[in-house]
């Protein structure tokens, strides 16, 4: 089985774990809360009513075990090894944009990024991949850098725009 379609397996919750920090209560408080800021939208809705933005984090993540990574079991036979800290979180966010579909059909919500955010990515070995962790759950395993946005690769164009409206703070009505 090829590695990108086994990681379509992989069980949220198990990479969640793997990829949570701790520390104390007041630290992950400042965190949620830091992480918070409201994030532009570029994608369009209908009639919105305000609600808690979600978190963003997305963590480098690679097939091959790298020092220091933390390895997370896809099945019996596959594992992946994911940073433990995140490349960079909502503060690097400056906009969402439309969801997006290429020619073969995939779906992608892209994130525009600030300079810091871009800079981040750029320090992410050639290779390795990304996880991406929405409102505390991993909501993509695929992911690309692009010009000064982050593409990540989520189900169909509905799991788009509920992402896109929980990282702007926004709910359709």
């Amino acid at each position: 089985m090829k590695f990108s379609r086994t990681l379509m397996v992989l069980p949220f919750f198990v990479v969640l774990a793997a990829c949570q920090t701790t520390g104390s209560a007041s630290k992950n408080t400042t965190a949620a809360s830091t992480n918070s800021s409201p994030v532009a939208s570029t994608a369009t809705s209908t009639t919105t009513q305000p609600t808690q933005a979600a978190t963003v984090e997305v963590f480098a993540a690679s097939a091959k075990k790298v020092a220091n990574y933390r390895p997370v079991p896809l099945d019996e036979t596959h594992t992946i090894y994911v940073s433990p800290h995140p490349i960079f979180r909502r503060t690097s966010v400056a906009s969402v944009g439309a969801p997006v579909q290429d020619a073969q059909k995939n779906v992608y919500v892209r994130l525009n990024l600030k300079e810091h955010g871009i800079t981040a990515l750029k320090s992410v070995p050639k290779g390795q991949g990304f996880v991406t962790v929405i409102g505390g759950q991993v909501a993509s395993l695929r992911g690309f850098r692009k010009d000064d946005g982050f593409y990540f690769q989520v189900r169909d164009e509905a799991a788009a725009q509920a992402i896109t409206e929980a990282i702007v703070g926004q709910k359709t009505q």
